[in-house]
C-alpha cells in the first residue's frame, strides 16, 4: 500500500475520532492533516521492518531449497 494511501487512511480515522470527541469539523480536518504526518513518521518504520524481514525470510527459503 502505497504511503499517500495509508496517510489518507490515518487522516480519515483522526478525522473520525476528533468528530466524535465533537471537534468542529473544519478544525478536525486540520487537526487530522497535521497529525497524521508524525503518526506515519512513527508507522513506517515497523511497516518496513517487516516487509524487509518478509523478503529476506522468503529469500534465505529459496536459498535453502
Amino acid at each position: 500500500m502505497s504511503h499517500v494511501i495509508w496517510m489518507s487512511v490515518i487522516a480519515a480515522a483522526i478525522l473520525v475520532v476528533l468528530l466524535a470527541l465533537g471537534k468542529p469539523l473544519d478544525e478536525a480536518i486540520l487537526l487530522a492533516a497535521l497529525l497524521s504526518c508524525p503518526l506515519m513518521m512513527i508507522i513506517m518504520p515497523f511497516m518496513h521492518s517487516k516487509n524487509t524481514r518478509a523478503a529476506t525470510t522468503s529469500a534465505e527459503s529459496q536459498v535453502t531449497s
